[in-house]
């Protein structure tokens, strides 16, 4: 798979946008099941249309919880990267958090940094083994 250099910006969060990210996620890659760790978040599914709950599996955190959430040091980065600093335009804002985030586009060793040797990265390395053998 190749590196994305796009990224979607949405005027809000809500559940019709996390419908569109998960039917953009399907599209990358059809044939693969997707596992989607997803926090308690209001804008957030708990029931899939029939289109994508074949290959969707959601992973629901406890309430509460970002300790448990991976992608809780990414918005880190991003939240240090664009806070406290008056944007002329929303395009330069994007392209600050594009440039924050294009690495983990590009680089899925990036991705595992962030996660660290955790139950979460542990169980992910035995899922992926058993569906190899």
């Amino acid at each position: 798979m190749t590196a994305r250099t796009e990224f979607l910006y949405t005027p809000a969060v809500s559940l019709g946008w996390s419908q569109a990210f998960l039917a953009q996620l399907v599209a990358t890659d059809p044939e693969a099941v997707h596992i989607i760790i997803w926090d308690q978040a209001g804008y957030h599914l708990t029931v899939l249309d029939g289109k994508l709950s074949e290959s969707v599996r959601l992973l629901p955190l406890p309430a509460y919880s970002p300790e448990l959430n991976p992608i809780e040091p990414l918005w880190d980065q991003v939240k240090r990267r664009i806070a406290n600093h008056a944007w002329q335009t929303l395009e330069e804002m994007e392209s600050a958090i594009s440039e924050v985030l294009k690495p983990y586009w590009q680089d899925t060793k990036q991705v595992w940094s962030l996660l660290g040797n955790t139950w979460l990265t542990r169980s992910i390395i035995i899922f992926l083994q058993q569906r190899l053998e």
